[in-house]
């Protein structure tokens, strides 16, 4: 009770004060009703990728809500505001109507391991934590696979989001992940779980090492996508 007095929640999208996600905001998040293909961006079953525009990195993308500018604002508020328990707010939020199709992707694929995309290691020491990881947990709640911890990041870059053009984007990430046992993923069908794909530069270049080291499928699970 005290803290909530000297350290008041305000909205991480409009600052109102009294909740991390307040009552008006929470209305205006969209969640996707239509999953898509991530390569041709047509309609596709969970998100499939369509065999026509396969083979590629990923096999197929889910994600919650659509990347808006409240969800932004809500991520980036998540991330650098260094508030962990906002999350457990946020998760909280979210319509159990939103999550059937990850529960229907447990159905058909009962066997994957989640592999949250992760933090340069002085960057994650800053912050104190890797909010992917915190996000993997709250699709572990429904899916009930294991989380597996074999991917690093080797290579210090700029935040995707201050990067706008996609060729700068994928020159900017190459090269930044390599797996610390190159035969644990072996003929695995792996998750990459993060907060939000766009151009989805970072997810394609974890993928390409997660495959070159023998996984059979690579997915991707996120909070946003757009």
């Amino acid at each position: 009770m005290l803290l909530d007095f000297l350290f008041p929640k305000t909205c991480l999208s409009c600052g109102r004060v009294g909740n991390y996600l307040c009552l008006k905001c929470q209305k205006q998040i969209i969640s996707i009703d239509k999953d898509r293909c991530f390569y041709c961006n047509r309609p596709s079953f969970l998100g499939y990728t369509h065999t026509q525009c396969a083979p590629h990195e990923i096999d197929g993308i889910l994600s919650v809500f659509y990347y808006s500018l409240i969800i932004r604002r809500i991520i980036k508020g998540l991330k650098y505001k260094l508030i962990t328990d906002a999350f457990e707010e946020f998760f909280c939020n979210v319509n159990p109507l939103y999550l059937s199709k990850f529960i229907e992707f447990r159905r058909l694929h009962p066997f994957c391991f989640f592999q949250p995309i992760p933090l340069y290691t002085n960057k994650e020491k800053i912050r104190g934590f890797n909010q992917s990881e915190i996000i993997t947990c709250f699709f572990q709640r429904f899916t009930c696979y294991p989380i597996v911890h074999n991917l690093k990041r080797i290579k210090e870059t700029i935040p995707q989001a201050q990067i706008r053009n996609i060729k700068e984007r994928r020159r900017n990430i190459r090269g930044a992940f390599k797996p610390i046992n190159k035969n644990y993923y072996r003929d695995k069908t792996i998750i990459l779980v993060d907060d939000v794909v766009t151009t989805g530069s970072t997810a394609i270049e974890a993928a390409k090492e997660i495959k070159k080291s023998g996984a059979e499928k690579v997915f991707v699970f996120t909070l946003s996508q757009g």
